[in-house]
């Protein structure tokens, strides 16, 4: 695998408790979050793949690639991990799903400012902390990772960039690494993305900031 090709991974493994429904199957743009983000991504990746639960049988059944958790250590390094203990030599542009303001800029900007000698290159949140979950991930930092979270028990991936040599990029938008996790969140966003002018994956957050 050449060292700048890029695998994507579509973090889908939580059980949306608070949202009291699949927050993949929710719909912000022309489709579901499942299919919006899958093919946002497969635009920059050499393949693209949702993470999941062994029992989350509605998206293994989608005929869309899946990588089931295999690393069981709580939280979203269970499906990051996962994939790397899959395809260890990948490097992974990683979402999470329920990131509803995601666009092509978001993942070109990334790309554009990639630093793979780092562990990761990342978005920085507003605490001035990485964002773990909108990134790109080094096939040689998972391996590290994967090592250390072995080890420790310790399963915090912000925890992880923070202690280890990191890019962070900043985001155009304050909206940008908005994550919704519950329905009066939903209701936000939705009524948010409405009220712009013809956002769409295409498209600039900054030009309505």
């Amino acid at each position: 695998m050449e060292k700048t090709a890029l695998f994507g991974l579509i973090l889908t493994g939580g059980r949306s408790s608070r949202m009291g429904q699949d927050k993949g199957t929710l719909v912000y743009h022309q489709t579901d979050q499942y299919h919006h983000l899958y093919d946002l991504l497969n635009r920059f990746c050499v393949r693209t793949f949702f993470s999941c639960r062994e029992d989350q049988k509605d998206i293994r059944e989608t005929g869309y690639d899946c990588i089931p958790d295999s690393v069981d250590c709580g939280g979203p390094f269970n499906g990051i991990l996962s994939a790397h203990t899959a395809f260890p030599e990948a490097n992974w542009l990683i979402v999470a799903v329920d990131l509803p303001f995601i666009t092509e800029e978001t993942l070109s900007r990334l790309i554009e400012n990639r630093d793979a000698e780092k562990t990761a290159t990342v978005y920085q949140n507003e605490s001035g902390w990485p964002e773990p979950l909108v990134g790109i991930w080094e096939a040689k930092g998972l391996a590290i990772a994967l090592k250390e979270v072995l080890a420790t028990g310790i399963n915090s991936p912000r925890e992880f960039l923070r202690n280890h040599t990191t890019k962070m990029i900043s985001s155009r938008h304050p909206l940008e690494m908005f994550n919704a996790n519950t329905k009066e969140e939903y209701a936000f966003a939705l009524n948010t993305l409405r009220s712009l002018p013809e956002i769409s994956d295409k498209e600039n957050l900054r030009r309505n900031s």
